[in-house]
């Protein structure tokens, strides 16, 4: 096979020797920082089996590549790539797969597949973990913990805490999410009623992008904050500011933990997406 990889970041890199391991012939563009071999115009890799673009595929309105100089509009990109050719993109945007799908180019959406989602979860868990230890001056062991939100990143990242000593509580929205939680042991909060609480926790850990806790003036100064989910997010950071507590944004987390892992997630998405 014959593989355009396009922007990215270092999970990018881990993708583009994964697949070079493999026996395919891998080409690169928009990733000059990276070491990797990079083509200058995409019409010296063209034609490719499949074209595959970062996760996400669009920031601020250009190709995701933050290891490239280049700014490449979304209209640039999808005139670029010849029409006919097949693509493997992370959370394209509405005009990406529009402007795509008018010159007849096949997009696969590949953190749109449920097992990406729950493996790319548990990475995202697992570096929580981590990112909670060095930002905690104690142990986690016996500490109180506040989940916020129960979905595929709450309930792994419950479960992990739990596994380590961790005081668990999740604070949801949802019924059946809070009935869930209590039925795997884990300690449920209903959203309204947090507040006679929140004093007691050593960390909270945001999942849900959503604002779920209506203020944070009850938490104690050495609470610590992590944010992991995307815009427009679940923690008020500059109320967070303003009383003095630590809030880390965490958003993207696998690429920063452990994009080689992140990097297999993705390597055996777009294995499945080729072979339908």
């Amino acid at each position: 096979m014959k593989y355009l990889i396009i922007g990215g970041d270092e999970r990018t890199v881990f993708l583009a020797r994964m697949l070079a391991a493999d026996k395919n012939e891998v080409l690169c563009h928009a990733l000059e920082m990276s070491g990797l071999d990079c083509v200058e115009n995409i019409e010296e890799a063209c034609p490719a089996d499949c074209v595959i673009l970062p996760l996400p595929a669009v920031k601020d309105g250009f190709l995701n590549a933050p290891l490239s100089d280049r700014k490449i509009t979304v209209s640039e990109l999808a005139r670029i790539i010849p029409e006919g050719s097949t693509v493997c993109a992370g959370m394209p945007s509405p005009e990406m797969c529009d402007l795509l799908s008018a010159r007849k180019i096949a997009v696969h959406d590949y953190a749109a597949d449920e097992a990406f989602a729950v493996y790319n979860a548990a990475v995202t868990a697992e570096g929580a973990v981590s990112l909670l230890m060095q930002s905690m001056r104690k142990t986690l062991f016996g500490s109180r913990v506040l989940v916020v939100g129960y979905g595929r990143i709450g309930r792994l990242l419950t479960q992990k805490l739990a596994a380590l000593g961790v005081k668990t509580y999740i604070l949801t929205r949802n019924a059946g999410s809070k009935a869930y939680a209590e039925s795997a042991g884990i300690n449920a909060l209903s959203v309204g009623t947090e507040s006679a609480v929140l004093s007691a926790f050593d960390a909270v850990i945001n999942t849900a992008p959503a604002e779920m806790i209506s203020s944070l003036a009850a938490l104690k100064k050495s609470c610590v904050l992590i944010e992991l989910a995307s815009y427009p997010y679940g923690l008020d950071r500059a109320e967070a500011a303003r009383l003095g507590l630590r809030c880390t944004l965490a958003a993207g987390l696998p690429a920063k933990y452990a994009p080689m892992s992140a990097a297999q997630v993705i390597y055996k998405n777009i294995l499945r997406c080729q072979n339908g």
